[in-house]
């Protein structure tokens, strides 16, 4: 994988950070009990995850035409916490 910024991949992941600030307040804003039962770490892991995006670390195929799993930069106790995995 290439460590070169493509074009537009700086506003692409501001862009996506922005959103994950959005989810996060709409989570945190709902009215119980819905918002009591997801407003515990999930708001946090959203946005963790979200600013935290690495195109470099997202899944690909690797030259010998193996898939590799990525974690697109986010880490597992966010994943854990976020229930993305």
């Amino acid at each position: 994988m290439s460590n070169e910024m493509w074009e537009g991949q700086g506003v692409a992941l501001a862009g996506a950070a922005a959103a994950g600030r959005r989810v996060a307040a709409l989570v945190r804003s709902m009215p119980a009990p819905v918002g009591d039962w997801l407003a515990g770490e999930l708001p946090a892991a959203i946005e963790t995850a979200m600013s935290g995006l690495d195109p470099e670390e997202c899944d690909h195929m690797a030259p010998d035409g193996q898939a590799i799993d990525g974690t697109g930069g986010v880490d597992t106790g966010t994943i854990t916490k976020s229930w993305i995995s």
